[in-house]
């Protein structure tokens, strides 16, 4: 895995990344921490673009409502609020999970439950105590 992230190919990291997603290797996706892992996860749960860099607080993090949301969506998006969490970005990881409470709702696996919005919420308030 590290020769393939020290290789700089980018199409065969994301394979890797898309790879370690797909198998539940989440730890491990976690314990290589680099902006290319952030870039990919914001891309792949649908919030490529609403990031202005250098902007601070959740509330930059994330403009207007996202979605809906696929799981595959959802699950790159709670990675990235875990990685936020583990460079200590309180206030990024409440960004995405505010996110994810107030993401549109779809048909079908893109349907949000008044829990999984609460679960959200609770998640995002967490981290905003964190911050402080």
């Amino acid at each position: 895995m590290q020769a393939i992230l020290k290789s700089g190919d980018q199409y065969l990291i994301t394979v890797l990344y898309s790879a370690l997603v797909d198998v539940g290797g989440d730890e491990d996706l976690l314990a290589n921490p680099s902006p290319a892992l952030e870039l990919y996860l914001r891309q792949e749960g649908g919030l490529a673009g609403t990031h202005t860099p250098g902007a601070g607080g959740p509330a930059a993090l994330v403009s207007g409502q996202v979605g809906p949301l696929s799981r595959r969506q959802v699950k790159h998006l709670e990675l990235l609020a875990r990685l936020h969490i583990k460079k200590a970005k309180y206030a990024a990881a409440a960004g995405i999970y505010r996110a994810l409470a107030e993401r549109r709702s779809g048909p079908g696996d893109a349907a949000v439950s008044l829990g999984q919005r609460l679960d959200a919420l609770h998640n995002a308030l967490l981290q905003v105590s964190g911050a402080s």
